[in-house]
C-alpha cells in the first residue's frame, strides 16, 4: 500500500546568544509497502524555515527503507542530502528498533 503524509509546525527557539525567534517546520513523505515487512520511502523536509539572521532554512531530502524482522524488531536505513548551504551535505543512518 502507498503512504503519503505531510506535517507542518511552528517552533519558538533561541539563537546561541539567547535571542528568541519563531521558525516553521515542514515535511512531505511518500512511501510504499512492497511486502508486509519491507517498505521504502522518500521525504522532503525542513527542520527550520527562518530568516537568515536566525539560521536560515535548514532543508533536506532523503530516502530509505525498513524491514520488519519480527513484529517487535525492525532494521532501517536512511540517506539524507542537504538542499542548501545551511544544511549538512549528506548523512547516513542505520537503525535497529524494537518494541518492548
Amino acid at each position: 500500500s502507498d503512504v503519503c503524509s505531510s506535517d507542518l509546525g511552528i517552533r519558538y527557539d533561541a539563537t546561541p546568544d539567547g535571542r528568541r525567534y519563531v521558525s516553521g517546520i515542514m515535511a512531505l513523505t511518500t512511501g510504499k509497502n512492497l511486502t508486509d515487512r519491507f517498505r521504502v520511502f522518500v521525504e522532503s523536509y525542513a527542520d527550520q524555515i527562518a530568516h537568515q539572521d536566525d539560521g536560515g532554512v535548514i532543508a533536506s531530502w532523503d530516502f530509505g527503507m525498513s524491514y520488519l524482522l519480527t513484529n517487535n524488531f525492525m532494521i532501517a536505513e536512511r540517506t539524507d542530502f542537504g538542499l542548501n548551504h545551511n544544511t549538512p551535505n549528506t548523512s547516513f543512518l542505520f537503525q535497529c528498533a524494537w518494541r518492548f
